[in-house]
């Protein structure tokens, strides 16, 4: 048997001043070239549901990013609006030049190219993102680091 929840107080109210494809753009921007006014989207009080943390989260995750990576490119697949959440699933494709990530087990690079789905929720409020959740390929991407370092 499925168990059911009683909707939101936002069920139903769409945040009209929240553009999916905006926050697409902006992810992109802050994954290809650090363009910090991706944090400008989030409110002081922000709760990233994968780390635990607030809004420094992002400074932490780009530099994991920069030192991890060489030639990032994101392929967004779908940004859509549902209520008061945005969900943004993607591709992110890149070089592998080092193993920042706690994920990433110290992997020294592998100038690889990787492959790194993502699917990311953001929960807005008054025009701010107030919460985080995603679910990654993690497991796959280090797979694929782990198969370079074979050859």
């Amino acid at each position: 048997m499925t168990e059911t929840h009683p909707p939101s107080e936002s069920y139903g109210k769409i945040p009209r001043m929240i553009d999916p494809d905006d926050v697409a753009r902006r992810w992109v921007a802050w994954t290809e070239q650090g363009d910090e006014k991706w944090v400008d989207l989030f409110a002081t009080d922000f709760h990233d549901h994968v780390s635990g943390r607030g809004r420094e989260i992002w400074a932490v995750v780009r530099l994991w990013m920069e030192q991890s990576f060489a030639d990032l490119r994101c392929e967004v697949h779908a940004a859509m609006l549902r209520d008061d959440r945005v969900m943004l699933w993607m591709t992110v494709h890149a070089r592998h030049i080092a193993s920042a990530f706690p994920w990433m087990g110290g992997h020294p690079g592998t100038g690889a190219e990787i492959t790194w789905s993502q699917l990311h929720v953001l929960r807005f409020e008054d025009g701010l993102a107030r919460e985080h959740w995603a679910v990654r390929g993690d497991l796959q991407t280090l797979q694929q680091i782990e198969a370079a370092t074979q050859h």
